[in-house]
């Protein structure tokens, strides 16, 4: 059956109760020509907010300015509605958490009050965490929304760093089903060469960190808190498993094509590759041909009968979702990638290669 492609330009839909309201005068100034660069270059003036490095407000500037002065206008001279945490954003909605280009995939915390992902805010790519369960978000149009912490470069007290690498850079984190324990992948290395790669553990109760291999992992989940599941990159069609505790590796799934997509479900493993997408159950390891199709990036996730990916689009890449059922696609927006689906499913953290940032869209 052919796909057919549905296309969400902007999210629509009725407003829900205004939470709060605050002058739009005082918010739109942020984003005026006389104000916007100067708390780029500088950040907000008599505040106590610490303001971001040089090269971040710089790399960032241009593009954040045109973007912000887009979706700013449409409600010059007007109220801007406040809401309080993302669960208040109706279907279809998104919304703006950080304002940075980030590498590697992104995850939730299992209570799904915290998205996790790499910044190199501090100077060094490193891991942070974000509360988004009640962060006051600021709509700037229609649907469209903007956390307000953002508004006065307060990530540094907003957001949370939860490895201090200096040498090497942290990148890939994976939370444990339990959210004690959180993988990542670091590494030496320039965009044409990398090296010294270790795949970590980092205790986030006691904030202690074991190495747990000298070697690069492709990919990586928790099947358990007590159980990792890794694909190695000198044997990308292999699925291995780590018993956390006994140190046992052993093969857990094997592929004939290179293995390019892995995330971990409640009830089944989702794997990637050969044009290919396979559900591995957890109960008893039997493997379903999912889907038939070109699917991108590293994570994939199943929420009903919707596979949301990576999906290719033209001359870029675009996050959506495959209906299982009607083989129709839904893109939610181009540039997008590495999108990761919240554990009650409804809502979907994403980065944005377009405007350089992390938005977490409420599927409808």
């Amino acid at each position: 059956m052919p796909l057919r492609l549905r296309q969400l330009t902007r999210p629509l839909g009725n407003k829900s109760p205004v939470s709060r309201s605050t002058g739009g005068t005082g918010l739109i100034l942020i984003f005026g020509l006389e104000s916007w660069m100067g708390l780029i270059l500088f950040g907000p003036p008599n505040s106590n907010a610490i303001p971001p490095p040089i090269h971040y407000r710089m790399k960032k500037a241009l593009l954040a300015f045109f973007y912000l002065a887009a979706i700013g206008q449409s409600s010059y001279g007007q109220d801007l509605r406040v809401i309080s945490g993302i669960e208040e954003m109706n279907p279809g909605a998104y919304t703006i958490v950080t304002m940075q280009l980030h590498e590697g995939w992104l995850d939730w915390f299992p209570t799904d009050e915290y998205v996790v992902f790499a910044s190199d805010f501090s100077g060094t790519e490193n891991v942070w965490r974000l509360r988004v369960a009640d962060l006051d978000l600021v709509e700037m149009y229609d649907g469209i929304f903007k956390a307000s912490f953002l508004l006065q470069y307060q990530f540094a007290s907003t957001a949370e760093q939860l490895t201090f690498e200096t040498e090497r850079k942290a990148i890939n984190p994976a939370v444990s089903p339990d959210g004690n324990a959180m993988l990542y992948q670091a590494f030496r290395g320039t965009d044409s060469v990398c090296e010294d790669y270790a795949v970590q553990l980092l205790d986030l109760e006691s904030r202690t960190t074991t190495p747990l291999a000298k070697e690069r992992w492709l990919l990586y989940d928790f099947l358990s808190p007590e159980t990792v599941i890794y694909v190695p990159y000198e044997q990308d069609s292999l699925v291995m498993k780590l018993n956390l505790i006994t140190k046992e590796v052993s093969e857990w799934q094997s592929f004939n094509y290179p293995i390019s997509g892995l995330q971990v479900g409640s009830e089944q493993v989702l794997l990637n590759g050969g044009g290919e997408v396979h559900a591995v159950r957890l109960a008893d390891g039997k493997r379903t041909l999912l889907y038939e199709g070109e699917v991108l990036g590293t994570r994939l996730n199943l929420t009903d009968s919707r596979l949301v990916a990576t999906l290719p689009a033209i001359s870029t890449t675009a996050g959506g979702y495959v209906n299982l059922n009607t083989d129709e696609v839904t893109v939610l927006m181009n540039g997008l990638s590495e999108p990761v689906v919240s554990h009650n499913g409804e809502f979907v953290v994403v980065k944005s290669e377009f405007i350089q940032s992390l938005l977490v869209f409420r599927l409808e």
